[in-house]
């Protein structure tokens, strides 16, 4: 890219060299943000599937209020968990439903908002509605697909 845009040659040992460089300066910071982790009112926690030299690895990402801290892992278990955030987590924690979050945490906990939004989708596809019945007496809004697109 600096090459092709900015007229900056640079050869591939250049960007390995720079790139193990910025991780040593960085190094303490991360280790600090790591250790914060545990002690968040709110952490909201994804994983996701990673290549790295042909060997599977998970991508977590722990996304707090003023960061937002990568790993990179071979594992995708609770075990993983406890040692990153401790043996219980005090604060809420934000998920799908994948099950080793429902294994791992047994406090306040959110869903995803995307996850949700997902299964009442579903329900849309499958129904045509989502009006149901409320306590005291209130009938829940929804809407007819073939009126108007929820997307």
């Amino acid at each position: 890219m600096l090459e092709t845009m900015l007229q900056v040659p640079i050869s591939l040992g250049r960007i390995q060299s720079s790139v193990e460089e910025a991780s040593t300066v960085v190094s303490s910071v991360y280790q600090d943000l790591q250790k914060e982790l545990p002690r968040q009112e709110v952490l909201n926690v994804d994983e996701t599937g990673w290549k790295m030299n042909g060997k599977r690895l998970w991508m977590w990402a722990f996304v707090t209020a003023q960061y937002v801290f990568y790993w990179l892992d071979p594992s995708r278990g609770k075990f993983f968990l406890e040692n990153l955030l401790g043996a219980t987590f005090s604060g809420i924690l934000c998920t799908d439903r994948w099950t080793i979050y429902l294994a791992y945490h047994r406090g306040n906990a959110q869903l995803c908002w995307s996850h949700l939004k997902w299964d009442l989708l579903g329900f849309l596809e499958t129904s045509g509605n989502l009006s149901c019945d409320l306590p005291g007496g209130w009938r829940g809004v929804g809407w007819n697909r073939s009126k108007r697109s929820p997307r």
